[in-house]
């Protein structure tokens, strides 16, 4: 996990067998664990994040 807020985390999706040459997905989960791909940098995250906000 590389942040977290009221509503759960934000962090990087990784696993083992998934290529190196590939930009790591970034996921939010919320306290009811549930999890949704936010995107490919914490940059995009961030922006996705805000611009939910509404």
């Amino acid at each position: 996990m590389v942040a977290e807020g009221g509503n759960g985390g934000i962090g990087y999706w990784t696993h083992p067998y998934e290529p190196q040459n590939q930009p790591t997905p970034i996921v939010e989960i919320d306290t009811e664990a549930t999890w949704r791909m936010s995107g490919c940098t914490l940059t995009e995250a961030f922006a996705a994040d805000l611009a939910s906000y509404n």
